[in-house]
């Protein structure tokens, strides 16, 4: 797993979280420009992985890219539960809503049930995911071209 697989996705939805989170009201101007410059920062040092081998080599050749972009991301969520359960456990420590505490234990774990359970499922049921990542499967099914019907 390479970091070029996963940083085009990873970027996606970090992009999309931020701007979510730039028009939200309930957060302070100084958040709102620290969250930016972090984004901003990691951008730009990212900037040769993003942009000139990952978005260029899934320009190229998107049937085989997906895929591989799918299967590290999927690969790279046990690493990510690792490191994100001991601060999970502890904000809910430190939270004075207890609902809110609550409400984030209960989601951690159901995503990570949840992803166990397909990890398990797809390594019993032999499907590519649990020793190679999602490759032949997805291939099979994107088409060879994209092509957009024109009318007559």
């Amino acid at each position: 797993m390479e970091l070029s697989h996963i940083i085009l996705p990873l970027f996606l939805v970090w992009t999309i979280g931020m701007l979510l989170l730039l028009i939200r009201r309930r957060f302070a101007p100084v958040w709102k420009i620290s969250i930016f410059f972090v984004w901003l920062f990691y951008l730009l040092w990212f900037w040769n992985e993003l942009f000139v081998v990952a978005l260029a080599r899934y320009i190229e050749d998107y049937a085989s890219e997906l895929p591989r972009m799918l299967g590290g991301v999927v690969a790279f969520i046990p690493v990510i539960l690792l490191v994100l359960w001991p601060i999970v456990v502890w904000m809910a420590y430190r939270s004075r809503d207890l609902n809110a505490s609550v409400v984030l234990l209960r989601n951690m774990t159901l995503f990570t049930l949840f992803f166990w359970m397909f990890w398990l499922l797809a390594h019993v049921l032999s499907f590519p995911l649990a020793e190679q990542g999602l490759g032949q499967a997805v291939r099979q099914v994107l088409p060879e071209k994209i092509e957009i019907p024109l009318a007559k």
